[in-house]
């Protein structure tokens, strides 16, 4: 059986950083994991930037709300869902998730980090678990599933090497060049196509045992 795993921003939703970065202001927040690999330096940069912009945790949670889905995102991930099993895995943060986007993707299963909120500011953030990509793969491994995993940003190419199958989805130009081994593609009908390949060639291959 197949099971897939996926990024949740630059895939189903903007780049949150991003969007908080041009709504504020504040251009050091628009440094993703697109161009940082080390996270928690990124995320001690991003908290000390808040911090220094006395920005609080409700302001950011006011801009996330207003934030849209991607096009065609929301359709995209409930046809997914009829075909197989779904795991968001994301660096993101519950707090962030809980703030508009997982009414509005339809409640998908996702697993993610935790922020510690002190006094109304980020203050510090809990990781799940280290290298949470790729050890959900392996997880889903250790439970007998075949795995398909695609998402767009340095932090998803563990998951998707782990994985038995996977692509790029709208990654940027310099990862798409330093990972050529890696399928890409920018949309969600050709992604869903490559999945919907893969499944029925896991469902062959089981039928045939």
């Amino acid at each position: 059986m197949v099971f897939v795993t996926c990024d949740l921003e630059g895939v189903f939703t903007p780049e949150i950083w991003i969007e908080v970065a041009e709504r504020l202001g504040i251009e050091k927040l628009r440094i993703t994991t697109r161009e940082e690999k080390d996270y928690d330096k990124l995320m001690k940069m991003r908290i000390r930037t808040l911090k220094d912009n006395h920005v609080r945790f409700e302001d950011i949670g006011r801009i996330i709300n207003s934030i849209d889905l991607l096009e065609g995102a929301g359709d995209f991930l409930n046809r997914l869902r009829k075909l197989c099993p779904v795991a968001v895995v994301s660096d993101t943060f519950s707090e962030f998730f809980n703030s508009g986007f997982a009414q509005k993707l339809n409640w998908p299963l996702i697993f993610c980090h935790d922020l510690v909120i002190r006094d109304g500011y980020i203050d510090d953030y809990r990781i799940r678990i280290q290298d949470s990509k790729k050890r959900t793969v392996q997880a889903l491994h250790a439970l007998s599933y075949e795995v398909f995993a695609f998402g767009d940003s340095y932090n998803d190419i563990s998951m998707i090497k782990e994985a038995d199958s996977g692509s790029l989805f709208r990654a940027p130009a310099n990862i798409i060049a330093e990972y050529p081994e890696i399928l890409a593609t920018d949309e969600y009908d050709s992604l869903y196509s490559k999945i919907e390949d893969f499944v029925g060639k896991e469902k062959e291959r089981n039928d045939g045992r």
